[in-house]
């Protein structure tokens, strides 16, 4: 079985994950083409000693989470997966509401 039939084979909230994390890869890289050593993310920016390796650990944990929340899925756990994949977007407009509150 190839690569390509192993992620068409993937439960949609383990696929959406995965779509979504490569693309914000991606576009990391482009930020980062150039630096060998300082690793930027937006206007912040750190000393690392290897922006490669950073972009190696971003694809393991990838790999890592698209197994976690397919398996979740397999399992019968589909509304949990959704929920792990949400939870960023959900906690981002959480704070954002919050912080427009507390500066009215």
């Amino acid at each position: 079985m190839t690569t390509m039939d192993k992620i068409r084979k993937l439960c949609t909230p383990a696929y959406v994950y995965l779509v979504i994390s490569v693309i914000s890869v991606v576009i990391m890289m482009i930020q980062n083409a150039g630096n060998q050593t300082k690793y930027c993310v937006g206007d912040y920016e750190c000393q690392v000693y290897s922006t490669g390796s950073i972009f190696v650990g971003h694809g393991i944990y990838i790999v890592l989470w698209t197994i976690i929340l397919n398996s979740l899925c397999k399992s019968g756990y589909k509304q949990l997966s959704w929920f792990l994949v949400l939870l960023p977007f959900i906690l981002l407009f959480i704070f954002i509401g919050l912080f427009m509150i507390s500066s009215i």
